[in-house]
């Protein structure tokens, strides 16, 4: 992986996770997008990560490559490695949330709207922002958390 970061000049970087393991809980490419664009409009380098597993990878990367970074990942630990060399973290409910709020990292969960109250599984780090799978861009993304040092919540 230091390679990958190395060869992809990844400094100072925010990841970006839109899968989940429904695609009730995924975000589409669109979304994707808007996100992506209001994060590097904000001034933000950020890092797609691509599983290698999505079945439509080809379509992702070539939709995303021009607003981020594209990292493909093969395994759990390649995605841990990213995480605890960046800035922050976007992602949807996963196990990705729960790795960077381990490392503290300051972190933004995007929850289906149901799940919003249920604070238990949200973002644990110090500097953590919840927001709607449905909800706007500007709405569900906090980027002050990821400059600032005060808490958001």
């Amino acid at each position: 992986m230091d390679m990958l970061i190395n060869s992809k000049n990844l400094k100072d970087y925010l990841i970006f996770n839109p899968f989940a393991s429904r695609n009730s809980r995924s975000l589409s490419i669109k979304k994707s997008i808007d996100i992506l664009t209001k994060l590097k409009n904000d001034g933000f380098n950020c890092v797609f990560i691509l599983p290698s597993y999505i079945k439509n990878k080809d379509e992702w990367e070539n939709q995303l490559a021009p607003v981020s970074r594209v990292c493909c990942v093969d395994s759990i630990q390649d995605a841990i490695y990213l995480i605890k060399k960046s800035k922050g973290v976007i992602s949807v409910d996963t196990a990705i949330i729960h790795i960077a709020s381990a490392y503290n990292i300051p972190t933004i969960g995007l929850f289906k709207e149901s799940q919003l109250e249920c604070k238990l599984w949200h973002p644990q780090s110090s500097k953590k922002h919840v927001g709607a799978l449905t909800g706007n861009v500007e709405d569900i993304i906090n980027s002050q958390i990821f400059t600032t040092n005060e808490q958001s919540h």
